[in-house]
């Protein structure tokens, strides 16, 4: 569970700074108990109705894009802002994760 204080530096971390060269809305951004079930964006877990999780919603390209976040990713760019030792590695082992699962997943995907 996030607390407040988290909760508030999670929000702080762009986690899509990367995505250059597009001009982006943003309609929302916080983190809330969630409705269905979804897949966190950085390390692909399954975020189960109940919840807690970010969320983000963009316009972009006129289409609506909804992110979501799990709690551990969460907690992970809380600690960004926190400086908390290993932060950075920590936040960088969540997308290595999410990368790796993303490959495997294209790769059975993908075979002939």
């Amino acid at each position: 569970m996030l607390t407040e204080q988290q909760k508030n530096n999670c929000l702080k971390v762009d986690p899509l700074a990367e995505d250059f060269g597009i001009t982006v809305r943003t309609l929302k951004d916080k983190v809330i108990k969630v409705r269905d079930d979804h897949s966190c964006n950085i390390c692909e877990a399954e975020i189960i109705k109940g919840a807690l999780a970010r969320t983000r919603v963009e316009i972009f390209d006129n289409a609506f894009h909804t992110y979501y976040w799990c709690n551990t990713c969460c907690l992970a760019m809380s600690n960004l802002i926190d400086n908390t030792e290993n932060a950075d590695y920590e936040y960088q082992e969540r997308y290595s994760i999410g990368e790796r699962l993303r490959k495997d997943r294209y790769d059975r995907e993908n075979i002939n």
